[in-house]
This record gives structure tokens, sequence and C-alpha cells, in this order.
């Protein structure tokens, strides 16, 4: 069982937001943000401010829900602080439980509550399969592929950047890099700790960055 449905960033700001586009946060229920959702009170666990889950949930959620609010829009611009503030907030009544830094328990707290939603890494819902269920945004799956090709809004690429000054500056540094490409498979030792494979098209162009040391024009972290 448990709860089931397909949510836009949109929705999960209006649910979870603590002054949702500077109003005041009266949603109850997850029909009080959409009526098309389920009548069951809104209970997420999730990351706490510290942590980099969390940095993910503010930027690719969060704020992309705020600022379909044209006024919000507008204010990224006006006032940044508050719109950082306004868009990323999580509400503190017992709506958003933060979790602390822990996964495995948080897929404990959905067990033991079907209605309950999680923000977590991947890894942890593709190793409880069993027990939780991933739940579309934008109509996307949370699958390995959709993470992997950025087609579900939650997913953010790890980068690693080296000044090509320092390759011969600092004893070690192409070595390092080059570990990279020999740890990122789908089976190596970063998925080994939840990351998700990049495509092969992506992973054939990242080698290639780390072995002839291609030069960033700025384009590419547009």
């Amino acid at each position: 069982g448990g709860i089931t449905m397909s949510l836009t960033p949109k929705q999960v700001y209006e649910a979870i937001a603590a002054s949702p586009y500077g109003g005041e946060q009266t949603n109850q229920t997850w029909s009080d943000v959409d009526p098309s959702l389920p009548d069951q009170p809104i209970l997420v666990y999730g990351p706490p401010s510290t942590s980099g889950t969390r940095d993910a949930l503010k930027e690719l959620v969060l704020e992309v829900g705020c600022d379909t609010n044209p006024e919000m829009e507008a204010l990224k611009e006006t006032d940044k602080d508050r719109h950082a503030q306004l868009c990323t907030e999580v509400r503190s009544d017992g709506a958003y439980v933060d979790q602390g830094e822990q996964d495995n328990l948080i897929v404990q707290k959905i067990e033991g509550n079907p209605n309950a939603v999680g923000v977590f890494g991947y890894s942890y819902l593709e190793e409880n399969a069993d027990k939780v269920q991933g739940l579309e945004m934008n109509g996307v799956a949370p699958t390995y592929e959709n993470i992997a090709s950025f087609a579900y809004p939650g997913a953010r690429p790890l980068y690693v950047y080296a000044k090509k000054a320092h390759l011969d500056a600092i004893p070690g540094l192409r070595e390092y890099l080059l570990q990279w490409t020999k740890m990122w498979d789908k089976d190596g030792e970063l998925a080994k700790i939840g990351l998700v494979a990049s495509p092969a098209d992506v992973m054939a162009a990242n080698l290639k960055a780390a072995t002839e040391y291609t030069t960033l024009d700025g384009a590419q972290l547009k």
C-alpha cells in the first residue's frame, strides 16, 4: 500500500514551504494543496539543512516550484536573500520532519507510516524496493535511467574540477583524476556508495576531459 501520487515541484513547494509565496502555510493535507491529490495529512521525512540532499531539494524542487509564481521569480532579481528564504525555507510545524543524515531511518519511518513521504538518495529506494515506492515527479518515475539522464527533476550531477595550472604543480593530481574514471562505472566504487552512473556518451566525454584535460569554456556550466 502506501500513498501514491505524481507530484510537481510546485505542489511539493506548496506542501512543505514555511511561507508559500510569502503567505501563510495553511495546507494540512495533500488535497489542500491540490484537489487531485489524496486526502491524507502532509508528512514528509527529509534531510536536515546541513545535508547535500537538502540542497538538492531546495534547488531542484522547492525553488523551481516557487518560481512558477511570477512575483517570486521577479523577487530573485530584486532581493536574493528574501527570495531564498521564501522559496527554500521548510515549515517547522511537524509536517516536514528533519530526520538527520540517516537515509535508512527515513526508510524505516515510511515503512512504519505508509502515508508518509520521504526525501532520500536513490540507492536507498533501490535497496528497499520491497518496502517503499518511488513517487513520480512531473510524471517521471525515479528510476536509474531517468536519474542518469536527468529526466527526473530531483536528479543532479556531481562535478569534479581541476585547474590546468595545478596538473603539474600538485603531485598526484593527474592520477587522482584518472582514479575517478576507474570508479564511476555502473558497478564501480561510486555506485557502491549510491551514485548513479552517467549514460555512456556522457561517460565517454568525461573520460576525455579527465585524461586529455580539455578546457572548460564556461558554456558547459550554464
